[in-house]
């Protein structure tokens, strides 16, 4: 398997990159099952499907998190 290379891309091409679950549960710090799990029950980021192979477009993830960053535990609603 390829190695990834996103840091030998421009910040700008950076956003195009499709990354493996390997990768995005590392940079989660969780596991590849619980990234599985959020798949399947439609909580997860993004992801793109071929076949078996699974990819995370960097750019939807990026914005899935921001979606999800609070400034508070006391609320519900996301920070702006």
């Amino acid at each position: 398997m390829a190695k990834h290379s996103a840091s030998l891309l421009a910040p700008d091409e950076q956003d195009d990159v499709y990354d493996p679950p390997k990768f995005v549960a590392r940079e989660m710090d969780c596991s590849e099952n619980y990234l599985a799990k959020l798949r399947m029950k439609g909580d997860g980021p993004p992801f793109v499907k071929v076949g078996k192979l699974v990819r995370y477009p960097r750019r939807l993830r990026r914005a899935w998190l921001r979606d999800r960053t609070f400034t508070s535990t006391s609320g519900t609603r996301p920070a702006a």
